[in-house]
């Protein structure tokens, strides 16, 4: 005689790896996912309220940046941090919405709001309940609080899942390589310049990335779901076709980019750069 929960418990481990449909192995990968960079998160949040180690790695590597940043080095990094301008990330977001529109991705649109409403709202959560001071070293005056790093937040959950988004439409392996080197070169140097600044900690920065990580793996669920539900969906892959219209609305994002730059490193920092 057969045991009947036996049979349930293997029903139900059988249905967790499913393919074709989500709540099989596309959500058993996600929630794996996700449970991990929480663990981490989780652990790097005790540390930091306790005092940990990690606190004086934080001082340590923050007073080290602080001896060999140079007016030239900080220039450099302003380039990449203005990315994490509120401004900026919202021409972003409205740039993205008229491409997703535009190259008939429209699946992609909540998602995208998913991440990065999800992390904003993690930031802001995280910042007013740990309350963490900013570091001395810090070169501008900054009115918020220091854990977790927004920019690096924002750098995830914006830059990297818009990163996803050109990874998982594209059909060419080496196409699909080159983008993915650059959007982590690009979200690197954001988190860099936050540390070269000397705005946030290193511990900050990770704390950043992690969060980001949690809302990138929330944003890719509500895409996985909606792709699963759809019985017939259109093929979404970035075509050469479409590649102009994606040229186009990277140049009007770089143009905001490059008008950061020039202006808004006089207007915000010109006292700091002054010094």
């Amino acid at each position: 005689m057969t045991n009947p929960h036996k049979n349930i418990a293997i029903q139900w481990l059988k249905n967790r790896v499913r393919k074709d449909r989500f709540s099989g192995l596309t959500l058993s990968i996600l929630f794996l996912v996700f449970s991990l960079i929480l663990f981490h998160l989780a652990s790097l949040v005790e540390d930091v309220v306790t005092s940990d180690a990690i606190v004086y790695l934080d001082h340590h590597f923050a007073s080290y940046l602080a001896t060999i940043r140079t007016h030239r080095l900080v220039e450099f990094f302003l380039v990449f941090t203005f990315l994490g301008q509120p401004l900026l990330i919202a021409w972003g977001l409205v740039l993205s919405v008229v491409g997703l529109f535009w190259t008939r991705l429209k699946i992609w649109i909540i998602p995208l709001f998913v991440s990065v409403m999800t992390s904003l709202l993690l930031v802001y959560l995280g910042k007013y309940v740990i309350a963490r001071p900013r570091p001395e070293e810090s070169l501008f005056s900054m009115h918020s609080f220091s854990f977790p790093s927004g920019h690096s937040t924002i750098a995830i959950s914006f830059y990297g899942f818009v990163g996803v988004i050109f990874v998982l439409e594209t059909q060419k392996i080496s196409t699909r390589v080159i983008l993915s080197l650059l959007t982590f070169f690009i979200v690197m140097l954001v988190l860099l310049s936050r540390m070269v600044l000397g705005v946030h900690y290193f511990s900050d920065v990770i704390g950043g990335l992690l969060v980001g990580g949690l809302a990138v793996i929330l944003g890719l669920s509500v895409y996985f779901w909606q792709k699963f539900s759809i019985q017939k969906t259109e093929k979404s892959s970035v075509n050469i076709i479409r590649y102009w219209k994606v040229i186009v609305l990277i140049t009007l994002f770089f143009i905001a980019w490059v008008g950061f730059e020039v202006f808004g490193e006089h207007t915000l920092y010109q006292d700091q750069l002054a010094k």
